[in-house]
């Protein structure tokens, strides 16, 4: 029940997050027809898995995470469209076995910005308030848990959360760069929408957590504001 219940609340927030920008008047982008030029950031953030809600004999875990996101944004401001690839370099396999647990994860999806103006993602900061949050349903392409050199397609409900430290740096703007940079936080709940997250016959001592932390810094990297 507390799965549904997560995904009930999550998915009457992204219901409501066109009308509440609309109130705003912010609905509209004139300065692009449907689709928008894309950005290019680079997330440089620390990722925390198995923090809650998993099992009493899962510990947890912290790795250093590489997340390099293009965002579109559209005519339709509250809307935009996210494609990412990440991943942990030096995340070790468990002990007795060798190399790195660093294959790479592809994420794609909608989002829709709920709070702080149009966004981090699609300005970089530009046009949006000191804080942000915006919500996104994605699917995420990603090694399988139960045979990891197979891939396979999840769906994640994910919330992400931006301090644009930036403008509290430089309130006047005269750096557009810093300007546009933020930090960020972020929350994904990891679905069994698209294939089992879980393997069958986990004891639940050993089942993992599908909540996942991410926090860091968001950098523009292209275009360059200015």
């Amino acid at each position: 029940m507390k799965r549904f219940a997560s995904l009930a609340v999550l998915a009457g927030v992204l219901a409501v997050a066109a009308p509440a920008n609309g109130q705003e008047n912010r609905m509209i982008n004139p300065d692009c027809n449907i689709i928008c030029s894309p950005v290019f950031v680079h997330q440089h953030s620390v990722i925390l898995t198995d923090m809650f809600a998993a099992g009493d004999s899962v510990d947890s875990d912290t790795n250093f995470l590489m997340r390099f996101t293009t965002a579109f944004g559209t005519q339709f401001n509250p809307l935009f469209f996210a494609f990412l690839i990440q991943w942990t370099p030096f995340n070790k396999f468990g002990e007795g076995i060798e190399g790195n647990a660093n294959a790479p994860v592809l994420v794609y999806g909608p989002g829709f910005h709920v709070l702080g103006g149009s966004g981090a993602f699609v300005d970089m900061g530009a046009g949006a308030d000191i804080f942000s949050l915006d919500l996104l349903p994605l699917g995420v392409y990603t090694p399988s848990s139960e045979e990891p050199s197979d891939y396979t397609h999840k769906l994640v409900l994910e919330a992400d959360a931006f301090l644009h430290i930036g403008k509290l740096l430089d309130p006047e703007g005269t750096s557009p760069f810093l300007n546009a940079i933020s930090i960020h936080g972020i929350l994904d709940y990891i679905t069994e929408a698209f294939g089992t997250f879980i393997p069958d016959g986990t004891p639940e001592v050993f089942e993992p957590s599908r909540w996942v932390l991410i926090f860091g810094l968001t950098i523009p990297l292209a275009p360059i504001p200015g």
